[in-house]
């Protein structure tokens, strides 16, 4: 679902989402936006290759895949399959969670290539506090001591949450 207590709009191809109905909300979340949190949310009776695998199995183009359970894959394992699986989705909007945390070095280096690349022409906003992603060549915002930043490669500016129609953060 979607938070809807907040203060301001978010457009999302025009269309504000706080004033969309239930079933837009499930639509555009399911047409539009990945997600993936820390804890993966992959489905725990499907062979792990059959979990990276889910969006083309569901479009038709794949069949199940065979392979290891998942229970026998590790934490940054797990991680990883998440990732394949978002990137598969084909999707506009990615959001996510703490998800580079258990990464390997060689894993996290194809994921944020992927994401270099993929921010070109897609949104992604990322929640984390692994400091491998600190030199990313994209644009960044932070919370820092309740002030949004927005940084770039050129500049870092601070904004005022009232230019945006939020209070700052109270300590």
């Amino acid at each position: 679902g979607f938070d809807q207590d907040y203060q301001g709009e978010i457009l999302i191809d025009g269309k504000n989402v706080g004033s969309m109905n239930q079933k837009e909300l499930v639509s555009l979340r399911k047409d539009k936006i990945s997600l993936i949190v820390q804890h993966h949310s992959l489905i725990d009776f499907l062979k792990g290759e059959t979990n990276k695998e889910i969006y083309p199995i569901l479009r038709g183009e794949r069949k199940r895949s065979k392979g290891k359970p998942l229970r026998k894959y590790s934490t940054g394992e797990k991680s990883d399959l998440a990732i394949q699986r978002e990137k598969k989705s084909l999707k506009r909007i990615y959001l996510f969670d703490e998800v580079t945390n258990a990464l390997d070095d060689k894993n996290f280096f194809l994921f944020k290539q992927w994401m270099e690349d993929k921010s070109k022409d897609t949104l992604i906003l990322i929640a984390t506090h692994d400091e491998r992603l600190t030199n990313l060549k994209v644009n960044r915002l932070r919370i820092e001591n309740g002030k949004l930043i927005y940084q770039n490669e050129e500049e870092t500016t601070n904004l005022n949450y009232s230019k945006i129609n939020k209070e700052p953060i109270s300590s």
